[in-house]
């Protein structure tokens, strides 16, 4: 009796364990889903003209208590922030001055503030003060490295005539450069297809390691 007792502890204490497993293999699971959709929303987002980031609604089953009566308050943005612009959005809201101050920060493509439901309207406001100094100081960095990509098109244009110029001036008409075409790289994937492969590997391993 003892000994079937003994050997009925032991199948409980190893079911609790593969549940146990199990369930953290599913949190494990579930969050790779995650940061697989926010990386592919993150490059997306990249290869998309930039649009002004603005608030689009309330996220409600997002929002949960803090500490009473505080809430953290989830918004869902206009698009995924670009790489560099949570940055500057916080730089910005440190800048401005706050009557109440608040926490505040980016999770994917939503923003979060703590505070009481009833003044979120005051701090509004404030929220979108940042974000346009966010949107705007994002858009100033684009325009100057288009500035630089334009300044080396210009540089590479220039080179270029130079080193057709000295090949008019060293190369015999009878001169034909070696064919080289055969030893290009071949052509990289595009990074979104990459990040996809990646995740979509890492959600197979996880999968098979829950069953």
């Amino acid at each position: 009796m003892r000994r079937a007792h003994a050997g009925g502890v032991k199948v409980a204490r190893a079911t609790r364990t593969r549940t146990a497993e199990n369930s953290g293999l599913a949190r494990i699971q579930s969050t790779a889903s995650d940061l697989l959709d926010s990386q592919i929303n993150h490059v997306a987002a990249m290869n998309q003209p930039f649009q002004p980031l603005n608030i689009a609604g309330l996220i409600e089953d997002r929002c949960h208590l803090v500490d009473s009566p505080v809430v953290r308050i989830h918004l869902q943005l206009s698009q995924p922030p670009p790489l560099g612009w949570s940055h500057l959005f916080h730089l910005a809201w440190l800048s401005l001055p706050h009557p109440v101050p608040r926490k505040v920060g980016i999770d994917g493509d939503s923003l979060w503030i703590e505070c009481v439901p009833y003044e979120f309207m005051n701090h509004k406001p404030e929220l979108e003060a940042a974000m346009a100094q966010a949107n705007a100081g994002h858009i100033a960095a684009l325009q100057r490295q288009e500035s630089l990509r334009q300044q080396r098109l210009a540089l590479e244009a220039q080179t270029r005539s130079q080193l057709a110029t000295l090949a008019e001036q060293l190369n015999p008409p009878s001169f034909q450069p070696p064919d080289h075409s055969d030893q290009e790289a071949q052509p990289i994937r595009p990074i979104l297809a990459a990040t996809r492969s990646m995740w979509r590997n890492l959600r197979t391993l996880l999968m098979g390691r829950c069953n």
